[in-house]
């Protein structure tokens, strides 16, 4: 197992030190701006209509789809993840410099990139998870790219097994493990976890069976 740091990180499951504070620091700094009304085509925030269900609200559509190409570069071959905040498209490289590799691109819809706060304190933390280089108990981020004013951080695909299982949690809901493999798999997080330490990041923030 490895775990992700938010934009970040997973460790040997899969787990993330920025949602971890990242991916909530920047959400913070976007739900600000909106409130204020700064961002792109957002207007200010005001308290839910009566009898509004928020649960209910549909999610944003993610702007490529299965077969699209980004920026001549990524040919999108699903979408793994997507919520209120950003979303994670699995891509081909087809790029002559990258050709072959396969990505989990990670970005954040457009309202929350607007924002230069946003979009720069999203270049540093997943710098700071670039940064961390390769580890067996980490995901890997590769690089931070910028197309048509859209930034993305490329990171390790981790693919499902044959019962579609790639995360802690869903080996704890379908496959719970016995007490030897809990044990092992938490020591591999904590060697992950202790490789971003040495590295600068103070905490996880967001270490939970989802991100393993």
């Amino acid at each position: 197992m490895g775990a992700i740091p938010s934009l970040a990180p997973r460790t040997a499951a899969k787990g993330s030190p920025m949602e971890n504070g990242h991916e909530r620091s920047l959400r913070q700094l976007a739900q600000q701006a909106i409130q204020k009304g700064l961002l792109t085509g957002a207007a200010p925030r005001s308290g839910p209509s009566a009898g509004a269900n928020p649960q209910q609200a549909p999610l944003p559509r993610a702007p490529y789809r299965t077969g699209d190409v980004i920026g001549q570069r990524y040919e999108v071959r699903g979408i793994p993840g997507k919520g209120g905040f950003g979303v994670v498209y699995l891509v081909y490289c087809v790029d002559p410099y990258g050709a072959g590799e396969v990505y989990a691109l990670k970005t954040f819809r457009d309202e929350f990139l607007a924002d230069q706060k946003v979009r720069e304190r999203f270049r540093q933390e997943a710098g700071i998870w670039v940064d961390l280089g390769r580890h067996p108990y980490l995901v890997r981020a590769h690089f931070v790219d910028e197309v048509a004013g859209r930034l993305y951080v490329a990171t390790e695909y981790i693919a499902p097994n044959e019962e579609g299982l790639n995360s802690l949690a869903g080996y704890l809901q379908r496959r719970p493990p016995d007490l030897a493999q809990s044990l092992r798999w938490a020591i591999q997080v904590c060697h992950g976890m202790e490789h971003a330490y040495a590295r600068g990041v103070r905490a996880h923030r967001d270490l939970k069976p989802a991100n393993i």
